[in-house]
């Protein structure tokens, strides 16, 4: 495989990141015990590992399968992450910014389907009522998917020669860092002073953080029985609502008004349709009684 020199560069950066983790340790830490070093240094990682193999499906695939293979795959890792990669993406090559723009919101889609994962690994319960309305979210997002397909010809679309030209975002990636470390340790303090009282604003702190970060929180208050599994999905619905936020501020922050335009409506599409189907299951349940 040729890559080029910023690339081995890169390439040494992430395994060097990778090599860490054997030696970082793999517990809470710090004031109120917000940070966990490992973990902290696998978000590093993921959103190393994105903006890296973006660059290589570009060159690999052309801009028109690399990018959307980068949306659905990283999505898995973190959408977040891929949002923000897919900013710098478009800010660099202004050419790309609809195809990057498009695999931001397919990121959403893996967003859906590994919350259904892990509530099927740790809340099965849960994920009895929240079947329907991440139905709902996958048909909103590929619903708009499908309409913001770009109109041009694929052979239209830029081809990136320069191997600088789509890099890494170090500026943007310390930002997100320390976004994450700031809201991680006002989240814990929350937890700490309010304890289970604080499970909605606790919802709403995790969700700026993580779209899945709640769930091992919900499903151990269910193991203890100290929480029902209808009283969980209203702290869910809210962290999704609350990740979507997020989402849509960095993908200002990473790629600009155009691409956040369209991305955010995406997001927007996604969370009402969840929405939607919860307020569905709720009136027929209603209706049913």
């Amino acid at each position: 495989m040729n890559f080029p020199i910023t690339s081995k560069r890169q390439l040494a950066v992430l395994c060097a990141i990778v090599l860490s983790l054997w030696w970082l340790p793999d517990q809470l830490m710090g004031p109120y015990n917000a940070w966990n070093p490992h973990a902290l240094m696998e978000f590093v990682l993921t959103l190393f590992a994105i903006s890296f193999v973006s660059q290589w499906g570009i060159r690999q695939f052309g801009a028109q399968h690399g990018l959307l293979i980068m949306g659905l795959m990283g999505g898995f890792a973190s959408s977040t992450a891929t949002i923000h990669s897919m900013g710098s993406v478009a800010k660099a090559e202004p050419g790309l910014a609809a195809r990057a723009a498009l695999s931001g919101v397919l990121s959403n889609v893996s967003t859906l389907i590994q919350l259904i994962i892990l509530l099927n690994l740790l809340a099965p319960d849960l994920l009895t009522l929240m079947a329907i309305p991440i139905g709902f979210g996958l048909i909103g997002v590929l619903t708009y998917a499908a309409l913001m397909m770009p109109t041009q010809a694929l052979d239209s679309l830029p081809i990136v020669s320069n191997s600088n030209s789509v890099g890494i975002d170090w500026k943007g990636m310390a930002i997100l860092i320390f976004l994450v470390c700031t809201l991680s340790l006002v989240s814990a303090s929350l937890n700490s002073v309010y304890g289970q009282s604080g499970l909605w604003l606790g919802s709403v702190l995790s969700g700026l953080i993580d779209a899945h970060a709640l769930v091992p929180s919900l499903a151990s208050l269910m193991d203890q029985d100290k929480l029902s599994p209808p009283n969980a999905v209203l702290p869910l619905l809210i962290s999704l609502t609350a990740n979507s936020l997020t989402k849509t501020v960095l993908a200002l922050q990473s790629g600009g008004w155009v691409y956040a335009k369209q991305v955010s409506a995406g997001i927007l599409m996604t969370t009402g349709f969840v929405w939607l189907g919860y307020w569905t299951c709720s009136a027929s349940n209603f209706f049913a009684g």
